[in-house]
């Protein structure tokens, strides 16, 4: 993996610290009734000290890079190997916000194992070790994308925490955001961006930590759809008493005190951490719908294995497999909640609607309470894009506006998101398909300027 720094090209120093994001033990924070804990992994925390000194040598030999890339996850890291094979010689730059690539996957729990098989849990062109039809775990992943980064030399700039994106005037050093009403309940009023340099892109990034601006011709979005933690806006008014942990910074069971364990969510992470906890605490699980159980392999063959053959994993966004697929939701793989729950084992409880103070309780659409030792919010993640600051992209909800992979903005695209090509295109397996339709766009823009 090449790693840019002030000789150019090397790799980083292995004696790198990690940061409270990173595969440390204490990487989680509990809290208690604190409303900023409970949004705190915005997109605009910078995980540790940004060194200037990694990207000064690389602008310097380009006025204007041709690509970059924001987000080194599987999307990212596909797209780049993809525009590597075909062009290499195109100035390109992958901007990661964690200190090391595969910290994503560090991140998350102990005991995180996929429900995709490594035969479907891997780029194009480098297999994931290990048997293909068994199931690889949180560190197989990571490793796996470090080791991809390498097996590509990907130049990838680490601990990089992108804080603004500007659309600049390409006719002068000095550009005026021409922001319109629909932005401007995001971003305030019109600004002016002083360049102190020619920059001849059409997009101007802001770097924490870095005195200069970063431009590029063409911007790749590869940050994903999970930017922070959602969480009902009445959980911070559950009393102090009660710990409180969003999934994403659930590690292990003895972070959480003994008791009664309420965890809020349906989808599978929810299911795996509530049946790992099920074994050290007495836990209850919050699901919005009904639970729909698929079994991890049927008829001797993996269930993605079923799907990909009967042409559903790979549906395409318009289809009519895709409307099945959109109108049922994700199941839950696998069979361990639904034994836990025939087993007693786990409680299972309707959709948790407010709190109530006077009772001290959960308050649950069908009317039942309970007061628990301790609240894991499984509830998913939303999109924090306030530092995108381009005219005409978000919605009037803060979200980013595209098809397929094309924004409204030219040169600037998106990858990595649910169903942006297909019903695969925010998974492993579909990176790699999704990379391969973007990377052609993107070359065909570029041969175009």
């Amino acid at each position: 993996m090449r790693t840019v720094t002030n000789i150019n090209v090397a790799h980083l120093s292995a004696h790198t610290t990690y940061s409270s994001q990173s595969s440390q033990p204490n990487v989680s924070v509990l809290f208690k009734n604190n409303a900023r804990s409970l949004t705190s992994l915005s997109h605009h925390t910078p995980i540790s000290s940004f060194n200037p000194e990694v990207i000064h040598n690389y602008i310097s030999e380009h006025e204007s890079l041709d690509l970059v890339i924001i987000g080194a996850g599987q999307a990212g890291l596909a797209l780049g190997a993809q525009i590597k094979e075909w062009k290499p010689a195109m100035s390109t730059l992958i901007l990661d916000r964690y200190v090391r690539t595969g910290d994503s996957w560090r991140s998350r729990y102990d005991s995180l194992q996929l429900f995709t098989p490594r035969k479907y849990s891997q780029l194009p062109n480098l297999t994931l070790h290990g048997d293909p039809e068994g199931f690889p775990n949180r560190d197989e992943m990571a490793d796996y994308m470090e080791r991809y980064a390498a097996h590509y030399d990907l130049p990838i700039v680490v601990n990089c925490d992108v804080t603004s994106v500007h659309l600049i005037n390409q006719n002068d050093t000095t550009s005026i955001l021409n922001q319109k009403p629909q932005q401007e309940q995001f971003n305030g009023s019109s600004t002016q961006i002083q360049i102190d340099h020619p920059c001849n892109g059409r997009f101007h990034l802001t770097i924490h930590g870095f005195d200069k601006p970063l431009c590029c011709k063409q911007l790749v979005l590869a940050h994903g759809a999970f930017s922070a933690p959602a969480i009902p806006e009445w959980a911070q008014h559950i009393d102090s008493s009660i710990v409180q942990i969003h999934s994403s910074s659930y590690l292990r069971p003895d972070q959480l005190p003994a008791g009664n364990l309420l965890v809020v969510g349906g989808g599978n992470s929810g299911a795996q951490i509530a049946v790992e906890l099920s074994r050290t605490h007495q836990v209850s699980f919050s699901a919005r719908s009904s639970i729909r159980h698929l079994p991890l392999r049927m008829f001797g063959r993996s269930t993605f294995e079923w799907m990909d053959a009967l042409g559903f994993l790979h549906a395409p966004t318009d289809s009519w497999r895709a409307r099945i697929l959109r109108k049922q939701g994700d199941p839950i793989f696998g069979y361990d909640l639904k034994e836990a729950l025939r087993a007693e084992k786990i409680q299972l409880l309707s959709t948790t609607i407010k709190w109530n103070p006077s009772s001290a309780s959960v308050v649950f659409a069908n009317g039942s309470t309970m007061s628990p030792t301790s609240i894991i919010w499984a509830t998913g993640f939303k999109q924090v894009n306030d530092w995108l600051k381009v005219p005409n992209l978000l919605n009037v909800k803060g979200q980013i506006i595209y098809r397929g992979h094309h924004t409204q903005i030219p040169g600037l695209f998106v990858i990595g998101m649910p169903w942006q090509q297909a019903r695969s295109s925010a998974l492993i397996c579909g990176a790699g398909r999704d990379a391969e339709k973007l990377a052609s766009d993107i070359l065909a823009n570029d041969e175009i300027r």
